[in-house]
């Protein structure tokens, strides 16, 4: 499904990359990532039968099952939590997934938007963990970060250098404790829906495991949510100014630039997702 023109600024510092994206029709583009999200909410590992029939209740279609599910399994509206919304941090990671699969041509085996064990509760651990596969295989490392912080000129929102679980923290982690890294590329694997994703999985896995930088590389990428009128090309942060910082990864930073203040988006995307589960 077409989520509309989006407008992009790029900026490629090699090998590093710095973009930006606004939705033209801001609309279409969060009406297209609610029915991601609730496909993503309600998907079945195996695939429904057109109709169910329970002893002494009857026929049920499939449709009508998996719209029970939905109730089930998509978060209300909770928007009001600020922080602590899981329908927020669902937005940001469900809007990340998309960015990568279709600008970068990501693979993402395991989500845990899709996967996470609590329906009310955001999951824990690499927020995406993608592999992209050419003359070697790309380990992309996904964090993902809602910010509305307003912030004196120069700077980056905290979530991005400063707050104990910013994007800095969390990426250095993950180059430090590497075999913990590897061992989540491993997890992903043995989740993944294909022989393709398992395979490429494995591999990368391996390839970093015994450091054949010839065959593997390590992406560090971050995806930060913006209201539009509070981002700056200083949300890049150290990832911009200090990238070396990073390696042996190289640094990937995508912003989406959303318009209004933060309420009305999150209004809107509870709206979506609610419009996506009531219909049939």
């Amino acid at each position: 499904m077409p989520w509309g023109n989006i407008k992009r600024v790029e900026t490629l510092d090699a090998p590093h990359h710095y973009s930006s994206y606004e939705p033209e029709d801001f609309s279409a583009w969060i009406d297209v990532v609610a029915a991601e999200y609730v496909r993503l909410r309600t998907s079945f590992a195996a695939p429904l039968p057109d109709l169910f029939e329970f002893p002494g209740l009857g026929g049920f279609t499939g449709a009508a099952i998996k719209a029970r599910v939905a109730q089930a399994t998509v978060p209300k509206e909770d928007y009001q939590k600020k922080n602590f919304s899981v329908m927020r941090s669902d937005l940001s990671e469900v809007a990340a997934y998309m960015l990568l699969e279709r600008t970068f041509g990501t693979e993402i085996a395991y989500k845990l938007v899709r996967d996470r064990e609590l329906t009310k509760l955001p999951g824990r651990g690499i927020d995406a963990i993608g592999i992209e596969v050419g003359d070697k295989h790309v380990i992309v490392l996904a964090e993902v970060k809602f910010s509305s912080e307003s912030i004196k000129p120069g700077s980056a929102p905290q979530v991005v250098d400063k707050s104990d679980d910013c994007m800095r923290n969390q990426h250095l982690g993950h180059m430090k404790e590497r075999r913990e890294t590897i061992d989540k590329l491993m997890d992903c694997a043995r989740r993944a829906a294909s022989d393709a994703e398992r395979d490429n999985l494995i591999a990368a896995a391996m390839y970093l495991e015994h450091e054949l930088w010839d065959k593997v590389e390590v992406v560090s990428c971050c995806v930060l949510m913006r209201p539009k009128s509070l981002h700056t090309d200083a949300d890049f942060g150290s990832f911009r100014t200090s990238p070396l910082d990073y390696e042996p990864a190289r640094v990937r930073f995508l912003v989406w630039k959303l318009p209004g203040v933060i309420d009305d988006i999150l209004k809107a995307w509870a709206q979506a997702v609610e419009n996506k589960v009531g219909a049939p």
